[in-house]
């Protein structure tokens, strides 16, 4: 790395850099999940359509969640429960 860094150097197109990467450990650690950000997404369903008796994770249930209007979970409901899963797996 020094001989390429001097090399550049006496190029004039470069030289040797010290980079530091600070990282926060809170979300280095969910690279797998990603952080559980208290946000959610509005779903819309069709006109006619109950929510109740749909679910968005099932095949065929025509629905688009609105991801340009996120919501922030309210402090008072601060911190948020995770579901419990049997399966961590993803898809």
């Amino acid at each position: 790395k020094m001989l390429v860094g001097e090399k550049l150097k006496e190029m004039d197109m470069g030289g040797p850099q010290i980079t530091y990467k600070l990282r926060d450990w809170v979300f280095s650690r969910q690279r797998y999940w990603g952080e559980p950000i208290p946000i959610f997404f509005p779903v819309d369903f069709p006109e006619g359509v109950d929510p109740e008796t749909q679910d968005p994770k099932e095949d065929g249930c025509d629905h688009t969640i609105r991801y340009d209007q996120s919501i922030p979970v309210d402090e008072a409901d601060l911190p948020l429960e995770l579901p419990l899963m049997e399966d961590f797996q993803p898809g």
